[in-house]
């Protein structure tokens, strides 16, 4: 069972981005349910439980000096003025999106 469940935290990241569907996502609540009611696990482990320790044991390693691409993160703001999970200066450039989908105007056929 151990082996089940390293597999699942193992893919987690690369599949909880939107590419697992509502239903897929359900059966594997259940059977993780299951492995809890059979006594495979301590405690009930849902699908997004594991999605978000990967994805914060993900940020923290990324978040180490030593890592191979800590170069791109952007730099350490100075003050907050409220607590974030990061202390990163995000941003302020507005991408302009709406130039690359095409837009395309239909006509009622009435």
């Amino acid at each position: 069972m151990l082996y089940l469940l390293a597999k699942i935290r193992y893919a987690m990241p690369a599949w909880s981005d939107g590419f697992l569907s509502v239903h897929l996502v359900g059966q594997i609540n259940v059977f993780l349910k299951r492995t809890h009611r059979y006594d495979f696990t301590l405690d009930v482990i849902t699908v997004e439980d594991i999605a978000e320790s990967a994805d914060s044991k993900l940020f923290k390693s990324i978040t180490h000096s030593n890592y191979c691409q800590h170069f791109l993160l952007p730099p350490v703001k100075d003050q907050s003025l409220r607590p974030k999970s990061h202390p990163y200066q995000l941003s302020s450039h507005k991408t302009q999106l709406h130039r690359f989908i095409p837009h395309y105007h239909f006509r009622s056929v009435y």
